[in-house]
């Protein structure tokens, strides 16, 4: 006999002695009452025999001898490891006499994908001097009706909660509820008849509507009712929720949850009281549901509204307000709606009746509701329209500004003038130095920070003026200086000096806070002879600055006021264009090429404008004039559904149904909250598969709004539809974006391609093993030459686009390159579904 290291026999481990079928049968026997199946197992080479029972949960294969490897196919991938190291010393222990028996539970996948929860027992036993294991597993899965319970009817739960076996009639309620309708038991009999003794009579159809799910959830008060409670009298409560659902032994359930609300109705009973008796406007946003509703006086002021509105509701109520204002007006809700804040407030225009504008300040907080489940914006609006009006007649007609004392546009006008008039004077400028984002900077930290923010900015430019300035303050957030016998290089250098300092923080209320500013200049007497004139070009070349995200100041030129009329002129052919169902946009496409094969697999669509004249215009110029006209959700649909629609075609045609398209998404589509849901929505109407699509989203787009472009992603991805991350590498923040959002595949910049460097060559190549480790492909863009394709290719990226490849084709030259032949004529024209025609309508 042979001793191992561990003091057993290896003759213990001989797998080669036969099993004895009455030894199964015997067990079988006497433990089939309470087990799944029995077991013994060989030691040494860790071999299983079933009992039959067996084979009803792993099928066939456990008729047959199983080694544990097989086994544990059987087991969660994440669990294997573990279980396996279990059973070894758990056969261990057994055979050294460290225990009579061994028990222990794990998770077994069925065959036909069913979960149990087992618990198996084991000891030790002997057969012709062999050490065998023997064992029997039991059914410790609990059933749908004891999950049921334990979840929902435990206390952990916060509200009234019950479940009704509708076949049996039996209730099952859970301790809160038990109590307020003074039961003795969590158990009501005849719940169907019983139950309605607790509905106060006048609500008793709202109950049966909850019941029934026949209730419209844009109406929330609707799925409000009283239960007459013996110790508390009338509690109102409001349902969460009440469904139906089968489980697997057939049994029919009912399932609800109520929450009191009976504080609630209490106070809003109060407050409308006080509000009916004021002159603001409340309202309540459901962010979850997205609706929105307003108290009736808001017809008084706006008396073609709606009192309720439902869908995308900032952006409808966004369309509303001003251009200018609708950005600041979107992201302060949107910080809200993303939990990046609690509170706000912004003051805004809109367009009231008769093309009136009216000024509105809303103030507001983000609470949850009752029922702990919806987060809900409840504010109230204001008419400030009288109150800023004669506030900008008196800031126009005094001659100080009330917040800085500094003189005012009038006093700036008067006093140019007279300068203008000096013959001693030979040049002059002025300067206008605005303030970055002040709105925003107003609406995020409330107007008393604002207005602290304006002195300070005002003493700094007061005690930095060169000798014989004169700073005013012309409105909210923008200053002059009118300097006398100012130079080009002067000017030049002070605004140079200006940008320099504003890199150091200011102070403010005990912090620091970094400011931006804008600055323009116009100089006597080359950009204007009069006050007017220099003024006006002064506020042309600022509009410049603003424009340009790569300068911070700049001197007026005749050019800017002719690109400020070319760039409004674009500005207004493109919104014609847009008013006229996109007349003249149209959608090219370039092809995405397998790197390793060459091969052609899918396309981006890239939009293009062609002008009257018949000339493509810069899709960046394009794109920039929607922008700027506020009009990018309405052009971007139209991209969507355009490529949607192009690709169903050449898919019917007889191209592969592995073809898909990349579509670029902008910022403002991830950020509405229902996008994921459209898109999705949208892609069947098309004849689409979910593979056909995949989004293209900037990092840029990204920092818009973090918490919903990922809630956007999520349900896009688990909806099959796959997410690009473009322009990869440009951003600080690059990494951090594959970590904490679900892309697909990333698109490196052609930056990284254009010049062949040790860099960029590290940085594809590290790039490369990151996504393989991940599950990512690498689209690398900029791909113009054969060298550069043979470079880039044996560093293992995925997909190739350039102009060696292909420039961006119309759909027309598409087809004849790479669809030639009579098969790929389109087949169709749009969504195989009546709501086709609606699609267009935008």
């Amino acid at each position: 006999m042979v001793v191992d290291g561990s003091g057993l026999s290896s003759e213990l481990y001989d797998s080669s002695i036969s099993l004895d079928p009455q030894l199964l049968a015997q067990a079988e026997d006497l433990v089939q009452r309470v087990a799944i199946c029995t077991f013994v197992v060989f030691p040494k080479d860790k071999r299983f025999f079933f009992s039959p029972g067996m084979v009803d949960i792993l099928g066939p294969v456990a008729s047959q001898d199983m080694l544990m490897e097989a086994f544990m196919q059987y087991i969660d991938p994440a669990e294997q490891r573990t279980l396996a190291k279990r059973y070894e010393e758990a056969f261990y222990d057994l055979l050294a006499d460290n225990h009579k028996v061994v028990s222990f539970e794990h998770n077994l996948n069925s065959f036909s994908g069913h979960a149990y929860h087992i618990r198996v027992s084991m000891q030790k036993t002997r057969k012709d001097n062999h050490m065998l294991i023997f064992g029997m597993m039991e059914d410790y899965t609990r059933t749908f009706g004891e999950i049921v319970f334990d979840k929902l009817l435990g206390d952990s739960v916060d509200g009234y909660v019950f479940c009704h076996n509708i076949d049996d009639d039996i209730c099952k309620l859970n301790s809160s509820l038990a109590q307020l309708i003074d039961l003795p038991t969590n158990e009501l009999l005849h719940a169907s008849k019983e139950l309605s003794n607790f509905v106060h009579p006048e609500d008793y159809a709202k109950f049966v509507a909850v019941l029934t799910n026949n209730v419209r959830s844009s109406d929330r008060m609707s799925m409000d009712f009283r239960i007459l409670s013996p110790s508390k009298g009338e509690v109102w409560v409001h349902s969460c929720g009440v469904f139906q659902f089968t489980a697997p032994d057939q049994i029919k359930f009912m399932v609800g949850i109520f929450v009191d609300v009976t504080d609630t109705k209490v106070t809003n009973s109060f407050q409308r009281i006080i509000i009916d008796g004021s002159e603001a406007i409340t309202f309540s946003m459901d962010t979850k549901r997205g609706t929105i509703e307003f108290s009736k006086n808001f017809r008084k002021a706006f008396p073609d509204m709606d009192l309720k509105y439902s869908g995308d509701i900032i952006s409808l109520m966004a369309d509303e307000v001003i251009e200018d204002d609708r950005r600041r007006f979107i992201d302060t809700f949107m910080r809200i709606v993303a939990e990046e804040k609690d509170t706000f407030s912004i003051e805004f225009r809109v367009w009231g009746p008769d093309d009136h504008i009216k000024w509105l300040a809303c103030r507001g907080k983000a609470v949850y509701d009752a029922s702990k489940q919806a987060r809900m914006i409840i504010g109230t609006i204001f008419d400030l329209t009288s109150m800023n009006e004669v506030r900008e007649n008196v800031e126009k007609t005094s001659s100080r500004n009330e917040l800085t004392g500094l003189p005012t546009r009038t006093d700036l006008l008067t006093d140019t003038d007279g300068l203008l008039r000096d013959r001693g004077v030979l040049s002059a400028a002025l300067i206008l130095v605005d303030i970055k984002d002040f709105h925003v900077f107003n609406d995020r930290y409330g107007r008393e920070s604002g207005n602290k923010l304006l002195i300070a900015v005002s003493k700094k430019i007061r005690g930095n003026i060169p000798e014989g300035c004169k700073i005013y303050h012309i409105s909210t957030d923008v200053f002059t200086i009118l300097w006398p016998h100012a130079t080009r290089v002067q000017v030049e250098n002070y605004m140079k000096a200006v940008k320099e300092e504003m890199n150091e923080p200011m102070a403010l209320d005990r912090t620091s806070v970094y400011v931006s500013l804008s600055m323009s200049a116009a100089l006597f007497p080359s950009c204007g002879n009069s006050a007017e004139e220099l003024l006006v070009n002064a506020e042309i070349a600022l509009h410049k600055v603003k424009q340009d995200a790569r300068i911070t100041y700049t001197i007026y030129s005749p050019q800017f006021k002719m690109e400020l009329k070319e760039r409004l002129d674009f500005e207004f052919q493109i919104s014609k264009s847009i008013r006229e169902d996109n007349h003249n946009f149209l959608l090219y496409f370039q092809p995405l090429m397998d790197a390793r094969s060459e091969r052609l697999v899918g396309c981006e669509a890239l939009l293009r404008w062609m002008s009257p004249q018949g000339n493509l215009i810069s899709p960046e110029k394009v794109i920039a004039a929607v922008t700027a006209t506020g009009q990018m959700n309405i052009v971007g649909d139209w991209i969507l559904k355009t490529a949607l629609r192009q690709c169903q075609e050449w898919i019917d045609s007889g191209v592969s149904e592995d073809f898909y398209v990349h579509i670029n998404v902008t910022a403002e589509d991830m950020a509405r909250i229902d996008f994921a849901d459209y898109v999705i929505e949208l892609i069947p109407l098309y004849g689409l598969e979910p593979k056909n699509v995949l989004l293209e989203i900037t990092e840029t787009s990204l920092m818009k709004n973090l918490a919903i472009c990922r809630q956007n992603m999520i349900k896009l991805r688990n909806n099959g539809i796959r997410i690009a991350l473009d322009d990869f590498g440009t951003g600080y923040s690059s990494f951090n974006y594959l970590r904490e959002f679900p892309v697909d595949e990333i698109k490196i910049d052609r930056a990284f391609v254009d010049q062949d460097d040790r860099f960029n060559t590290s940085f594809i190549s590290a790039i490369v093993l990151l996504t393989r480790s991940i599950g990512m492909t690498v689209c690398v863009e900029g791909i113009e030459t054969a060298q550069k394709a043979a470079r880039i290719r044996a560093l293992g990226v995925d997909i190739f686009q350039g102009y060696y490849y292909d420039r961006p084709l119309s759909p027309i030259d598409f087809e004849r390159k790479y669809f030639s032949g009579p098969k790929f004529r389109p087949a169709n024209q749009g969504p195989k579904d009546k709501r086709s025609s609606d699609s267009k309508s935008n």
